[in-house]
């Protein structure tokens, strides 16, 4: 079963649209994992990778144990304008209140807002996650170096999940938190994985890659969600 969900409105007035797929009435208050995309509204690859599943999803969803809440587009401005950033040309992903924010401006593509978690994007992400408490997170961004990047301490189980992802993805790479190579201050990363000890894996597909290819990474989804289903 479905329910739609708006949990707020963007930058731009447009709706902020998530998906809550349950097994059945019955079910619908069992734990709950998060699965988004379009933080930057041009990354894509993701958004094609979730509308895989929509529509089986709304005749029969496979999972019993765990509901999943998914959002497609958590930057409809970004996705609408084709750009990273949202309509307050702010990268969303550098603007959560996180320990290690910053307002400085570490390259032109990530211009962190003018204070941690002005964006409206953020405030309605940061209490859906504090409504629904998420067991896990899911986001899916692309890069030129595609990998699993987990995020969260050893305690968290994190590693357990990435390395379980790792066995189906095309992309043999883990790195942790900022391994990936440049700073990520203000990300989801480290505002649910570290600080909000939610096990978070960013997955990066790979930027620019013909749609079939990204569709090889349809089990590692699967495999993200049967973690957290066998494990309640």
């Amino acid at each position: 079963m479905i329910r739609r969900i708006i949990y707020g409105k963007s930058a731009l007035k447009n709706d902020l649209i998530g998906y809550l797929f349950f097994k059945n009435n019955k079910k619908q208050n069992l734990p709950l994992i998060l699965i988004l995309a379009t933080i930057h509204g041009d990354e894509v690859e993701g958004l094609w990778l979730l509308d895989h599943f929509e529509i089986p999803w709304r005749v029969k969803f496979p999972y019993s144990n765990v509901n999943v809440l998914v959002i497609p587009q958590a930057n409809p401005d970004g996705v609408a304008l084709k750009q990273r950033t949202n309509g307050n040309k702010v990268d969303l992903n550098r603007n959560l209140p996180t320990l290690d924010w910053s307002a400085e401006k570490f390259n032109d593509r990530y211009p962190p807002g003018p204070f941690a978690g002005s964006e409206p994007e953020n405030k309605a992400l940061m209490e859906l996650i504090d409504l629904y408490k998420p067991k896990g997170i899911l986001t899916l961004h692309s890069f030129k170096d595609p990998q699993i990047n987990a995020n969260g301490d050893d305690d968290t189980g994190v590693m357990d999940l990435a390395n379980y992802l790792f066995e189906v993805s095309p992309y043999k790479k883990i790195t942790r938190g900022d391994e990936m190579g440049y700073p990520t201050p203000g990300c989801l990363g480290t505002y649910a994985g570290y600080e909000r000890k939610i096990p978070t894996i960013t997955y990066e597909l790979r930027r620019g890659d013909h749609v079939d290819n990204i569709l090889e990474s349809i089990p590692v989804v699967e495999r993200f969600i049967e973690f957290f289903n066998n494990k309640f």
